[in-house]
């Protein structure tokens, strides 16, 4: 829904009074109205310009505007080798002819398949030589379609084309990795990845989005952006075992924690995840947003505790942690992505036996319009967006690794 001229204008003030430091002259109206949409949230300038958004429980849909996901595509064999079953996808891209790349780290490949499903060929294999991969992480297309494949093992980005020829590799200098990889080509070509540098004191770590810029045969740096400190200590997300020399570290299940993302229009969201607040902040450093939503906490259950893949490998290794410390309710959210559209995707924790996944999600302009149904176990973290289509992997019976792709139909707003 586009905002009415008049409205525009009061935003546009709005913010230029809050960069003043003027924000209690402009402050709640830059939305539509809760009459015209269905909304019935509020916008507020804060001190020092950032627009706050936040949103009732309820959304904006009602049930002719309400989006839909609809399952076109499962790719993944249950049995029967093959190139159509996988071992572990981590990554997932889909590129500019609609064809799905899947990053299958355990067997150090990843397997192209056309629009329909079908298998179109296979990448790499283990080893240190030209294009194989040592244990490959995640993958990125540049903007020139060429997928970069991220093997902090070898210490490289293998870059192949779309035929899946080999075109150069480029050294990874830096160190350490998660999973999902955040790496990321924006629109403008750089590469970010992440890296971990020494905090203050030489006390831990702090990760930083270094920026790269291809320069012949190397990157260069050209730019980072640091991730905010986590508001967490370790003591209050893990258990800690101890056994003689050797100490064990284990993730305390529910514990909330720092999320955060980085798009490709160089946008990073972040958020602390006992609280449903997230940050938008731009390049430059600048945080102009606010996105807020009042939520329910969702209990942990019995069933929750007898189901989780934690506590079951510590029951079965007779492991004494204090229990005590296990939260009665689940974080506000588990993740979050942007589509490459403006809007915003919220991964949120489900009741127990709950039959499909579930993402709120959000306008371009911060408000919330309300909740998609998913296929259960949809792997949002990997999730690879391109127009109304998404695909992520997932788990099919048994737990078979298989990637889902939906399309998503989005009505316009009721007025």
């Amino acid at each position: 829904m586009r905002l009415d001229a008049w409205r525009l204008r009061r935003c546009i003030l709005a913010l230029l009074f809050g960069l003043l430091g003027l924000a209690g002259l402009v402050a709640a109206g830059c939305g539509p109205s809760g009459g015209r949409s269905g909304w019935a949230g509020t916008v507020d300038t804060l001190p020092g310009g950032a627009v706050r958004v936040h949103s009732p429980a309820a959304g904006a849909w009602d049930s002719a505007s309400a989006w839909r996901a609809e399952e076109v595509l499962r790719i993944g064999a249950a049995s029967g080798g093959g190139p159509g079953m996988f071992s572990e996808i981590t990554a997932v891209a889909i590129d500019g002819m609609d064809r799905v790349w899947a990053l299958d780290r355990e067997d150090h490949v990843v397997k192209v398949f056309d629009r329909n499903g079908r298998f179109v060929r296979q990448i790499g294999g283990e080893g240190g030589g030209p294009g194989e991969f040592a244990d490959p992480i995640g993958l990125a297309f540049d903007p020139d379609g060429d997928v970069w494949v991220c093997d902090p093992t070898n210490g490289r980005y293998a870059v192949f084309d779309t035929t899946g020829a080999r075109v150069k590799s480029y050294r990874r200098e830096i160190g350490g990795y998660r999973i999902p990889w955040p790496g990321t080509f924006t629109d403008g070509g750089i590469l970010y990845d992440l890296a971990f540098l020494p905090s203050e004191g030489d006390v831990g770590f702090r990760g930083v989005l270094v920026g790269y810029r291809p320069d012949g045969d190397r990157l260069t740096p050209v730019d980072s952006v640091p991730i905010p400190p986590s508001p967490f200590s370790a003591g209050e997300q893990q258990f800690e075992f101890q056994s003689g020399d050797s100490r064990m570290m284990v993730g305390i299940p529910w514990a909330p924690g720092l999320e955060w993302w980085f798009d490709r229009s160089g946008t990073l969201w972040f958020g602390r995840s006992d609280r449903y607040r997230i940050f938008e902040r731009h390049p430059g450093g600048d945080t102009l947003r606010v996105v807020e939503r009042d939520w329910t906490p969702v209990p942990v259950t019995e069933r929750d505790r007898e189901d989780n893949g934690v506590l079951r490998y510590i029951r079965e290794h007779d492991l004494k942690p204090d229990l005590s410390r296990l939260p009665d309710t689940k974080p506000a959210f588990r993740s979050f992505r942007s589509d490459g559209r403006g809007d915003l995707w919220v991964e949120v924790p489900t009741p127990a036996g709950a039959d499909s996944a579930v993402a709120d999600v959000f306008g371009p302009d911060g408000r919330y319009l309300g909740a998609l149904r998913l296929p259960p176990h949809f792997g949002l973290p990997a999730a690879a967006f391109r127009g109304d289509r998404v695909c992520a992997p997932a788990a099919g019976d048994a737990g078979v690794p298989q990637i889902v792709c939906l399309q998503v139909e989005r009505p316009a707003l009721s007025r």
